[in-house]
């Protein structure tokens, strides 16, 4: 089920849609829906928005095995999905879909990640050339153009990630890559019209030269980053990851992160079992989900002794 609690008054009200599986990406920028990814009781999975009075549900976008992922536009009236297929266009009103553009057939199981620039025209998005399994050796951000198509590289690196993430003007993308000749992870800006490229925060990978490009190995400057607005809000993880949960041996550090070029300024730690993280609109709270690793969630029991005991006929 889905559960909304108030802030003010503490209310918990639970949603129970008519769906047999749910997961919930986030709130519609009209405040009166949620968007989930989820499965109809005939295993159809999509995505779905949930009104948060009535627990009524409307399917939008292609229906679909996996989807990755889905962010609204700054209008409110569309959203981006990635699924297997590709990447689509989504009416939130209508629920219909329109392909952007079918999969990258290097992109494997590595994710794009599209962000909108503020005008609603333009997307940015992370292109694998190649990858391994658990790391990824070529890679570029890219900007699309929505009524055109061109694209064009903002900046191409060898390994890790190249997530955008944009800052709230539209102007600058940072990412989290890699750096070879110092066997380092690094936090870098650019700005979308090329003219600016600049290190905001790095960190040694104390990993072998082999391992550098594995985002899951060692020390790490972690995407997805978020906005407090400015300075940046970034995890900086101090152990290995196991799945999508920060685990190390060391508690993961909360670093302020200034676009200005100040130095980083670390404000705290994360607790265990840390997964993610969100920012207040106002920049001045984060909420945080937490994983009980050392507790199962699905286990099988053996009932015995409890048939009737058979006993013989004279």
């Amino acid at each position: 089920m889905l559960v909304i609690r108030s802030n003010e008054s503490g209310q918990v009200r639970e949603l129970q849609p008519k769906l047999s599986y749910l997961a919930l990406l986030s709130w519609a920028p009209d405040g009166h829906s949620l968007l989930i990814t989820g499965s109809d009781f005939k295993g159809r999975f999509g995505l779905y928005l949930v009104d948060s009075e009535t627990a009524d549900v409307k399917a939008v976008g292609p229906d679909e095995s996996r989807i990755y992922g889905a962010v609204w536009s700054p209008d409110g009236r569309s959203l981006l999905s990635e699924t297997n297929a590709g990447l689509y266009r989504i009416d939130a009103t209508t629920g219909v879909a329109v392909e952007v553009f079918p999969r990258p057939a290097t992109q494997g199981n590595w994710g794009m990640y599209p962000a909108w620039a503020p005008d609603g025209r333009r997307i940015y998005y992370q292109h694998v050339f190649k990858a391994t399994y658990g790391a990824i050796e070529d890679c570029a951000t890219v900007e699309r153009d929505l009524s055109s198509g061109r694209e064009r590289e903002l900046a191409r690196k060898p390994g890790f990630v190249c997530i955008p993430k944009l800052t709230l003007d539209g102007r600058h993308v940072v990412t989290a890559n890699a750096e070879p000749a110092r066997n380092s992870r690094v936090l870098r800006i650019m700005s979308v019209d090329g003219s600016e490229s600049r290190e905001l925060m790095s960190m040694p990978s104390e990993v072998k030269a082999e391992d550098l490009n594995n985002p899951n190995l060692g020390p790490a400057l972690i995407q997805p980053m978020v906005w407090a607005p400015d300075p940046l809000l970034v995890v900086k993880r101090l152990g290995d990851r196991t799945g999508s949960v920060l685990s190390g041996k060391d508690p993961s550090e909360l670093w302020l992160v200034p676009l200005t070029g100040r130095e980083p300024k670390k404000i705290g730690y994360t607790p265990a079992g840390f997964t993610s993280m969100t920012v207040s609109a106002d920049g001045r709270h984060i909420a945080y989900a937490l994983t009980d690793a050392g507790r199962p969630t699905t286990e099988i029991w053996t009932l015995e002794n409890f048939l009737p005991t058979q006993t013989s006929r004279k």
